[in-house]
């Protein structure tokens, strides 16, 4: 890595559509790997496939060895040091048996993955600032990844949790809800309010953990004010991330984010489905609520 800035990865997790895509190419620019496996939200795939099992995770959440190995499959293959002997593929090799071949639909996605991993080799890590990945799911692992990465930094991104409720983006309360005590209504107009309790719990859970395990290694980006004073909070990110002088020039960067056409959705909607400790909660963590009619 050039001049060794920094020893341990960057990595960025929130809740599925907060707003990690943006901050991910932000930090791509500025000079850090993130991955030769990518998809178009900048998700880590490889990241993906070895970690966003939630039946595995249920069953090894408590299992630190198994975490461990796949955290070190995951280590190896990211900074070109993997070794694809029989030792090192054999936690690879159990994913595609038992989470993913056994349903086909999955195999052409797997092959995908398994396709890329060579590809990794191929990376000069020396051209870059440092490395790291981005995956909203890593959140959920964040205990697991502070325990292995003992010099990680954590970007939490965070966005406003009304207009997270209304989002057609509901695939961690599916496969996470459960972990926070949340069980998923089957009339949809119930799913909001279920999305706003996992949004709530999610996100508190987070920046406990991160506060608590990273210290200073830790930092909450609000989404909205990225796109609305991102001179600031780039350059604060800049700061946590400890670069004296990003590859590209900070001028572009501060054109990179754009406020989404979704900004303020849950105006549009009608909020007494939601309890006032619900309300209070979304302001408690930082974000003022408009046309509220209590």
């Amino acid at each position: 890595m050039k001049n060794n800035i920094i020893k341990g990865p960057i990595v960025i997790g929130g809740v599925g559509g907060s707003g990690t895509r943006i901050v991910a190419e932000l930090i791509k620019e500025i000079g850090f790997y993130l991955g030769c496996d990518l998809n178009h939200a900048n998700d880590n795939l490889l990241f993906t496939f070895l970690f966003k099992r939630p039946r595995w995770y249920l069953s090894n959440c408590n299992n630190w060895g198994e975490i461990k190995k796949g955290l070190t499959v995951f280590e190896g293959i990211m900074t070109t040091r993997f070794d694809s002997s029989i030792k090192d593929m054999d936690f690879i090799n159990r994913i595609m048996i038992k989470d993913f071949y056994s349903d086909n639909k999955n195999k052409a996605w797997v092959d995908k993955r398994l396709s890329n991993i060579p590809k990794y080799k191929e990376i000069d890590l020396n051209q870059y600032l440092g490395w790291g990945f981005k995956e909203p799911n890593s959140h959920i692992y964040l205990e697991n990844l502070s325990k292995y990465f003992k010099e990680m930094k954590y970007i939490h991104v965070i966005r406003h949790g009304l207009d997270m409720a209304f989002s057609e983006n509901q695939y961690q309360l599916h496969n996470w809800g459960s972990l926070f005590g949340i069980n998923i209504p089957n009339d949809g107009a119930r799913l909001p309010k279920a999305s706003l309790n996992y949004w709530i719990k999610s996100n508190k859970e987070a920046i406990r953990k991160g506060r608590e395990l990273l210290g200073n290694n830790f930092i909450l980006l609000k989404f909205d004010e990225l796109y609305l004073e991102p001179k600031k909070q780039i350059d604060r990110m800049i700061d946590f991330l400890e670069v004296k002088k990003p590859i590209v020039r900070k001028k572009f960067l501060y054109t990179l984010p754009q406020k989404p056409r979704t900004s303020g959705r849950y105006r549009k909607n009608d909020l007494s489905i939601f309890t006032e400790n619900q309300i209070n909660e979304v302001i408690n963590l930082g974000f003022t609520v408009e046309g509220l009619n209590r």
